[in-house]
């Protein structure tokens, strides 16, 4: 590599970083002939520099001699130094916002369900309809055939992030090892004989593999049920199932 196309890549990177160049506008008295290279920018177009070489001192004019031979080389070493976009202040903004979400568990019969929620809390006709499936589910196993409210619903709720300390991980992988830890709690202290995932949106915050859980089973969200009484046979298909395999 020449110094011409050497001298050109390392203005274009510094062009690229944000950095400006200085150079003397002509020579100095007593020093050393300098060569110099200087890109030209046209304000109605914007284009590739082009670059003009000038040799200064004895034997030369300053600023006549064009190379439009080195436009190719212009055009890669600016394509180069561009080739890693940076981050704006926006966007690094946007990636330091962290995860947020909330959840609510209902404890009803011996299982655990899951659902996340948009609210600050679940809705009546929401848990009504998690007691119904639950007491249905009491019935099949004959656990509560002889009292029908023998489900009673107690709903708690888990929030992310835990804190507002940005220092610590507040990101995706934490809060699947936090809502684990979560349920794992629940499930240990109530003795449950599994779990109940109510939507996709629950189901993508739960790890199966960090749970010890003998049965977990997904099924639509309330509130895909209530809006859609068809989505009912289907989870109850689901929930049959896996009352029946306990």
């Amino acid at each position: 590599m020449t110094f011409k196309h050497r001298e050109l890549r390392r203005l274009a990177s510094l062009e690229a970083m944000g950095i400006q160049s200085y150079v003397s506008r002509r020579q100095l008295p007593g020093a050393a002939v300098t060569r110099r290279l200087a890109v030209v920018r046209s304000d109605a177009v914007e284009s590739p520099p082009v670059a003009t070489e000038a040799l200064s001192g004895a034997g030369g004019s300053p600023g006549v001699s064009l190379l439009p031979q080195l436009g190719a080389d212009a055009r890669g070493a600016t394509s180069d130094s561009r080739a890693t976009p940076r981050r704006t202040p926006e966007v690094e903004s946007r990636a330091s916002v962290a995860l947020r979400f909330n959840l609510a568990l209902m404890a009803a019969g011996e299982w655990l369900w899951l659902e996340e929620i948009e609210e600050d809390a679940m809705s009546p006709d929401q848990m009504l309809l998690v007691q119904a499936m639950a007491r249905a589910l009491l019935a099949v196993t004959g656990a509560g055939a002889s009292n029908p409210a023998a489900a009673p619903l107690q709903v708690e709720y888990f929030s992310w992030p835990l804190h507002d300390n940005r220092q610590l991980d507040q990101g995706e992988e934490a809060a699947r090892y936090g809502v684990a830890g979560f349920l794992q709690r629940r499930l240990e202290t109530r003795e449950c004989s599994g779990l109940v995932l109510l939507g996709e949106a629950c189901q993508a915050r739960v790890s199966r593999e960090l749970l010890n859980c003998r049965q977990v089973v997904a099924i639509a969200g309330t509130a895909s049920m209530l809006a859609d009484p068809l989505q009912k046979k289907q989870a109850w298909r689901e929930l049959r199932r896996m009352c029946l395999s306990a």
